[in-house]
């Protein structure tokens, strides 16, 4: 199988944005730069199959910036405290020192369930007022400015 990074990769970025509600640039510019910070790492947590999910972040051009072996995926469980709670243990972090960024009202339940800080970002999907009613620490209107988004997650 190809990966699309050069294939019709406005198309897939049109995809992705449909899909999540953020900008492709946005997220790679993000993951790339906590990739790069030498104090945090950056690990996949999805509700897809683990063969599913490296097919689509691959397709986006992400895959390179996460360690996908320490990440969640759907069948290590249901709900949100399980993927995170799975993560943690992967990569042997303790839960005071991670950050979960995540869009739904969920992702913001499941992080404060598994004791983790969350950051969320309201893309669209779900709004400021819902993200900050389900307790995210911070939230964010979008991931344009990448150091903003640094600075909320502590990296």
């Amino acid at each position: 199988m190809m990966t699309m990074r050069g294939l019709g990769g406005d198309l897939w970025a049109v995809a992705f944005e449909e899909a999540t509600g953020v900008p492709l640039r946005e997220q790679a510019s993000v993951t790339g730069s906590t990739a790069r910070h030498p104090a945090r790492d950056s690990e996949a947590l999805t509700g897809n199959i683990r063969g599913a999910a490296e097919v689509k972040l691959a397709t986006f051009g992400l895959d390179t910036h996460l360690r996908l072996n320490d990440g969640a995926y759907g069948e290590d469980g249901e709900e949100r405290s399980e993927l995170l709670l799975a993560v943690l243990a992967r990569a042997d972090v303790p839960a005071a020192d991670a950050v979960f960024l995540g869009h739904t009202p969920a992702d913001v339940t499941g992080g404060r369930d598994a004791g983790v800080r969350v950051v969320a970002v309201a893309t669209g999907k779900t709004t400021r007022a819902a993200l900050q009613e389900a307790g995210a620490e911070a939230v964010l209107d979008e991931l344009a400015d990448t150091g903003r988004v640094l600075d909320a997650i502590g990296a």
